[in-house]
């Protein structure tokens, strides 16, 4: 059902974004860092698994209108991360997102991490974005991240489903083109 709903949205996504909404389209790829920060104590139930930490992404953002984006990210978690001791962990996300320079917006994503997709998650954002000279934007967002984690990891004798709820913090740079 998670997978589905996901799936879904990315769809809806897509063809909004490209469908004509006047001659204001503009595109940005950017680059950035998060910090997040997991909402619940992990510790009793996963003595391995960090709590909190950074992670780099990257994003592609389709800017129909002034009131109006979409955007599609790939966060990459380092090593160590969610028990993951020998890879990185991929999170593919999308959002979409109202307002000019101060936003709110939704939006969810996966994680991808040896060799298996995991549960989504919904996302819920907000943020200011500043243009800091003609076509480069400064980004400063946060994210209340919402799922359920169920994944086999290297430091679970006993996988159960734990809530994950998280809070990130990030910056982006954004190139418009």
């Amino acid at each position: 059902m998670n997978r589905f709903l996901l799936l879904s949205v990315a769809c809806v996504v897509v063809l909004a974004a490209t469908t004509g909404f006047g001659e204001l389209r503009t595109y940005r790829v950017g680059a950035g860092v998060h910090y997040w920060k997991a909402l619940e104590d992990l510790k009793d139930e996963l003595p391995d698994v960090d709590e909190d930490g950074m992670a780099w992404l990257i994003l592609y953002e389709i800017v129909p209108t002034s009131l109006l984006k979409f955007e599609l990210d790939l966060e990459v978690f380092p090593e160590g991360f969610g028990g993951y001791l020998d890879e990185a962990v991929y999170s593919p996300q999308g959002y979409i997102l109202f307002g000019p320079s101060l936003y709110i917006g939704a939006g969810g994503g996966t994680v991808y991490a040896d060799g298996e997709w995991g549960d989504a998650f919904f996302a819920l954002r907000a943020g200011v974005e500043f243009e800091l000279i003609q076509h480069l934007f400064l980004d400063i967002h946060a994210n209340y991240l919402m799922g359920t984690w169920e994944q086999t990891v290297e430091t679970v004798e006993d996988p159960a489903s734990i809530d994950v709820n998280s809070l990130t913090l990030g910056g982006t740079i954004k190139v418009a083109f």
